[in-house]
């Protein structure tokens, strides 16, 4: 992984933690990012370290929050998982696809988009599903 500092680019490690495959990163600041991917991994970038954080026990295509406090998760067979970094639960999204994104603009606001044009909405929840009229693989929102 590489860290951009306004001027050059710098390898970075995530400390004691080994680097799996990520797929995807979402941050609230400079000093908080947190990323997902292959094997459940949960890491969590602190300004000058990552670190391993609570492994939500699944493997993750996509995350998303409103806050450092308010982090939400997305991966295979409709998982979606609702943490603060150190304990997720899940969310019961009602789907069986694959779900590669997440984006929304509050807690029951939410989007999750994946394979076969699947579009969830948690506007009230439970999870919505929004008829997308798509048969594709949404690319992450």
């Amino acid at each position: 992984m590489v860290h951009f500092d306004g001027t050059a680019w710098s390898s970075i490690t995530a400390g004691d933690a080994a680097l799996p495959t990520l797929f995807a990163l979402w941050g609230s600041g400079a000093n908080d990012f947190w990323a997902v991917g292959a094997s459940g991994p949960v890491l969590h970038w602190s300004g000058s370290i990552w670190s391993a954080e609570a492994s939500a026990g699944y493997e993750l295509n996509s995350v998303w929050g409103l806050s450092t406090g308010d982090i939400w998760l997305a991966g295979p067979n409709g998982v979606v998982l609702q943490g603060n970094g150190s304990r997720w639960a899940l969310s019961d999204s009602g789907a069986a696809t694959d779900l590669v994104g997440l984006w929304g603009s509050a807690t029951a606001g939410i989007w999750a988009v994946g394979a076969g044009g699947t579009a969830l909405h948690n506007a009230s929840p439970p999870w919505q599903v929004r008829e997308s009229g798509a048969a594709v693989r949404w690319p992450p929102v």
